[in-house]
């Protein structure tokens, strides 16, 4: 949610900068789900 106010620069969303405001970057959402899946798998071998 952190992303959603930030105009993209680079990448695939960046012809799209101004229309893409308000809308959470996509990158930055499945690394947290995946940040978040290792972290409880890590939890549940220890």
């Amino acid at each position: 949610a952190g992303t959603a106010d930030l105009l993209p620069r680079r990448g695939r969303a960046r012809p799209h900068a101004e229309k893409s405001l308000g809308t959470p970057d996509a990158g930055a959402h499945s690394l947290a789900l995946i940040t978040r899946a290792v972290h409880g798998a890590l939890l549940d071998h220890h």
